[in-house]
């Protein structure tokens, strides 16, 4: 997913919470077989550790990296999307 346009609103891939809101409650987390959403809760309870290859609340795969990990995300930018609140 490489557009500025439509993101897609995200379902729980283990309690099926669905996202209420572009860009909060979880997050986009990328595997081989393609991307799955996870709220908050689920992560933190199940311990899941990711490592973004994209955006992790909107899929865009061409952010620019920063040292130590950290990303500018210009579609988030570009749709109003503050990660700082999530």
């Amino acid at each position: 997913m490489s557009n500025l346009g439509n993101i897609e609103i995200g379902q729980c891939n283990y309690c099926h919470k669905k996202q209420e809101k572009i860009g909060h409650g979880g997050y986009w987390i990328a595997q081989n077989r393609g991307y799955y959403w996870i709220c908050h809760k689920c992560k933190a309870d199940r311990r899941i550790r990711s490592y973004p290859m994209a955006c992790e609340w909107c899929k865009y795969e061409n952010v620019k990296w920063h040292q130590g990990h950290t990303y500018t995300c210009p579609r988030c930018t570009f749709l109003g999307i503050n990660h700082l609140s999530n």
